[in-house]
């Protein structure tokens, strides 16, 4: 080896060769110094032009030159929309690529170090500072082809290897900070100093959102090369504070005493992107009033996920793991992005045991079940799959199964309460409107026995005809709802039961939320399947507490109201009247004409229900063919009749439509 070095350098040419090289090499980096700073310019001045065009935006530069050797710097540095507010300011701006890749033909920064950094994020009603940035990338993303899709797991792809492609493996950034104002909703995030060193960083971030400023601790870790990050966010003192533009977009009160999270990209495969993480919320306290009246505070939330993003969906893998405190489930759910969409979701949560479940339930949640104590095991399925073009193939199961399951004692409310007399508050927009007794102590009060056999059948064939066999749920109803929703593109029937409708009456108020409607199915549940009443006396109370006009409450004062009778007195046509103004009993006014007379547009609602309730043996063949809608109010309600309202009358038209395989369920 040593010979044949010693033979390459005595041959001359050789040596001439080896001068040429040296010799452009000296020059070539003469010239790139005497010129460096002016092809640099020439370079920016292109690239801004065509980013300026692409973006409709001014990207001004005052200054840039080389410094050192290859460490660049920008001096003076704007971004804002054309005729917009300035996006982003930068003092100075200092770029040091990594040699190693540059050798290889792909220019990705080392070292990032930026002065006052300052971001400025403003909306006025429809207009932004910031959103031609996304305009612009999907405008220059467009092509002549109006057939192609963009698959949304290369354009998820594309963004994780431009972020861990770019962003340097060294970055220091002083006075930063991101000022927002959306709409009058005003936060700002900064800090002074902000460093991350050879992948790691550590520094504390101040927030001020609503007048109040406080320290938040965020280090972490960055894996390039693995395209994987870990980040921890927590308080660094005792001040709490709501995380900005949640409590102003969503209304939602959000705070948390600490966040753990990981998250790790697989590379693309078959058009398909995998992410891998877990995530830890500690102390998480949400206030949201759709959530619930009170501030909801979970001990520990935390999960382990794996979703794939296909060409045209995301899904999260069934091997993904939930915790909310201690109870675990693994979902499976599937999220068509393009129209028409679809979705579905199967959960699966085996034998456990019960007593888990209640310890689980967040402070805050479900209130008349907190403090409970249970033994035995719980079972849980779901299946849903809804695709938007068919409707009607909706799939659709839930059912919660006990094994030796008992109630050992009761939390904050005593279910079988409703089985002996008890105070009633009735509600309206979810304000108490009126406080009665259920039970004989009550004048208007009336046993099952002592009210109509033709309204207490009625009233039932027309909202729950299932009542007295069901276990407190009907899925095909809920089905159909969820069906006739879709199709309708709003709501249009819900699928309450009796049973769901008398639990959201007497154990919870009737605010509208989220969590109301799960207490609610949990409550149904446990009086029905463990009979902590039977159903005569849950049918008595509901006939004794539902709303029957305009403070009237029960059907005995229903039949004061409308009628001036005792319930027991009621007719089969008076029944029904009273039976179909059960969904909207302020609606009554528009059944009748200024005389007092039924509208006739009822005729067909009457014949359709007393049919139904032939069927059912409720009344014979005979009764339903001589039915005959003819009634007159002679009680206090006349009064409250509308002279000349078409349309009032017409809206009940359409929430009484006559259909042959159900009868109409009505929103609760």
């Amino acid at each position: 080896m040593n010979k044949l070095l010693v033979s390459m350098l005595e041959n001359r040419w050789f040596r001439r060769g080896i001068l040429v090289v040296i010799t452009t090499a000296v020059l070539f980096l003469v010239v790139f110094f005497s010129f460096r700073n002016l092809l640099l310019n020439n370079v920016l001045k292109q690239k801004q032009a065509i980013f300026m065009e692409r973006f409709d935006a001014e990207l001004i530069i005052r200054h840039a030159h080389f410094k050192c050797f290859l460490t660049l710097q920008f001096d003076s540095v704007m971004l804002k929309p054309r005729n917009g507010d300035t996006l982003v300011t930068i003092g100075s701006m200092h770029i040091t690529p990594s040699v190693m890749k540059l050798m290889t033909g792909r220019l990705s920064p080392e070292n990032l170090v930026i002065d006052r950094l300052h971001i400025n994020l403003t909306r006025r009603d429809s207009l932004t500072n910031y959103m031609f940035l996304l305009r612009g990338s999907d405008s220059a993303g467009k092509t002549n082809d109006t057939t192609s899709q963009t698959s949304y797991a290369r354009m998820a792809n594309q963004l994780v290897e431009l972020f861990f492609e770019k962003l340097p493996v060294n970055t220091r950034l002083t006075g930063f900070r991101v000022m927002a104002d959306l709409d009058g909703n005003r936060f700002v995030i900064s800090t002074p100093e902000f460093d991350l060193s050879d992948k790691a960083f550590s520094n504390q971030v101040w927030i001020t959102n609503q007048g109040v400023t406080a320290p938040l601790t965020i280090k972490g870790e960055l894996n390039h090369g693995g395209k994987s990050a870990r980040i921890s966010l927590f308080p660094t003192d005792t001040t709490r504070i709501n995380l900005p533009y949640i409590d102003w977009k969503w209304k939602a009160l959000v705070g948390l005493d600490t966040l753990r999270f990981s998250v790790s990209f697989d590379d693309l495969n078959d058009d398909r992107l995998t992410i891998r993480g877990e995530g830890t919320f500690t102390g998480l306290r949400i206030n949201q009033p759709m959530i619930s009246e009170k501030t909801v505070r979970f001990d520990k939330l935390a999960g382990q996920f794996v979703y794939n993003i296909g060409s045209d969906y995301i899904e999260l893998d069934s091997s993904s793991v939930f915790s909310v405190n201690e109870l675990t489930l693994n979902p499976w759910l599937k999220v068509y992005l393009r129209k028409p969409y679809r979705v579905s979701l199967h959960l699966r949560k085996p034998p456990f045991p019960a007593q888990q479940f209640f310890e689980s339930l967040p402070d805050g949640l479900f209130l008349n079940l907190q403090g409970m104590e249970v033994s035995g095991e719980l079972s849980y399925r779901l299946d849903f799959d809804l695709d938007m073009r068919k409707p009607d193939s909706l799939q659709f199961f839930s059912n919660l199964e006990g094994k030796d399951f008992k109630i050992n004692k009761y939390g904050q409310t005593n279910l079988t309460f409703i089985n002996g007399s008890f105070q009633h508050t009735a509600y309206e927009h979810g304000v108490p409107v009126r406080t009665f007794i259920v039970g004989p102590e009550n004048q208007a009060f009336r046993p099952l026995n002592s009210i109509s056999p033709y309204l207490r059948y009625a009233i039932m064939t027309a909202e729950d005809g299932g009542f007295m066999w069901h276990r407190g749920f009907l899925p095909d109803a809920f089905r159909g709802a969820i069906i006739d929703n879709v199709k309708a593109g709003r709501f249009v029937r819900g699928g309450s039961t009796i049973s769901m409708q008398l639990v959201k009456n007497v154990f919870l108020n009737r605010n509208k939320t989220v969590t109301r409607k799960l207490e609610e199915a949990l409550i149904v549940w446990l009086i029905e399947n463990k009979r902590l009443s039977s159903k005569e006396r849950m049918y008595e109370v509901y006939l004794n507490i539902i709303e029957m006009g305009p403070l009237v409450y029960g059907v005995q004062e229903g039949a004061q109201f409308y009628f001036g009778k005792d319930v027991s007195k009621l007719t089969l046509a008076e029944s029904i009247f009273m039976a179909s103004i059960v969904p909207h009993p302020k609606w009554f006014r528009y059944s009748f004409d200024e005389g007092g007379h039924l509208r006739d547009f009822l005729g067909p609602y009457y014949s359709f229900l007393a049919n139904r309730m032939a069927g059912k043996g409720f009344i014979t063949e005979a009764e339903a063919a001589m039915l005959k809608p003819d009634i007159i109010l002679t009680g206090s309600a006349r009064k409250f009749l509308s002279k000349s309202d078409s349309t009032g009358a017409d809206s009940l038209r359409m929430a009484l439509p006559v259909m042959e395989d159900k009868l109409p369920v009505f929103k609760d």
